[in-house]
């Protein structure tokens, strides 16, 4: 999965990595994967308003958490 993440252009969406990453997305190890995260998913959600499907969800929340502690942020 993070492999493919280093590949992706950000700026330039490419339709052949969208449906790769949609296939990985639906495979039976990454389904399992998530679905054991599932209780902290559901807490992030309830907690930012947000609907947090993707690790990369709770990574971005984990930064800007992270940049607010280090600005003395409330």
């Amino acid at each position: 999965m993070e492999m493919l993440q280093l590949l992706y252009v950000w700026d330039a969406p490419c339709p052949a990595y969208d449906r790769e990453f949609q296939a990985m997305l639906n495979s039976p190890k990454v389904r399992e994967l998530l679905d054991s995260f599932a209780e902290l998913r559901a807490y992030l959600s309830f907690h930012t308003g947000m609907d947090v499907k993707y690790p990369s969800q709770g990574y971005d929340i984990y930064q800007a958490l992270l940049g607010q502690v280090s600005k003395e942020l409330t």
